[in-house]
């Protein structure tokens, strides 16, 4: 019974802040260099890693002096542990299917409109992490905006369908 074993992909030097678990996963969550936004790393796949004299960098200076970091506010707009910056976001569900938004995003959300069957929400959010999580509630919700997601849900639900037809 042969293991796959994780091969060595990339160096970098990471600047740690937070290890925080999500979907029974623990993650670093760092300054990678790349422009001034925070990224994360699954611990388990870190490998040889070396602790070096030079000090990290600020987390003021990554996200701004004026600002103070929030890490539930973090993991809320993260839910997959996806690095990228939170955009606004629209999405429509039935009422009575707000809990499983509520599950994933909490409570840090606005209602846009509402009817006596429906509720449309705002919310900020990471737009790849909402890609995966709309796949998985999409019986459930419909993403309203932004125009970018609802194509890239409508493209990747295209190619899923397609493996699926006789």
């Amino acid at each position: 019974n042969e293991h796959a074993t994780l091969e060595d992909v990339r160096t970098e030097i990471i600047h740690p802040y937070y290890i925080v678990n999500s979907n029974s996963r623990y993650y670093v969550i760092c300054y990678a260099g790349y422009k001034d936004r925070l990224e994360s790393r699954r611990i388990d796949r870190i490998s040889k890693v070396e602790i070096l004299d030079e000090r990290a960098t600020p987390l003021k200076r990554i996200i701004g002096e004026r600002k103070n970091f929030d890490l539930g506010q973090y993991m809320n707009e993260h839910i997959y542990m996806f690095s990228g910056e939170s955009v606004p976001i629209k999405l429509k569900l039935r009422k009575e299917h707000i809990g499983y938004f509520i599950d994933w995003y909490g409570t840090d959300y606005s209602i846009a409109e509402t009817d006596e069957n429906y509720i449309t929400i705002r919310v900020r959010a990471n737009e790849n992490a909402t890609y995966y999580w709309a796949l998985q509630y999409g019986h459930l919700v419909e993403v309203v905006e932004p125009t970018s997601l609802r194509k890239k849900l409508n493209e990747g639900l295209r190619d899923i369908l397609k493996k699926y037809e006789d």
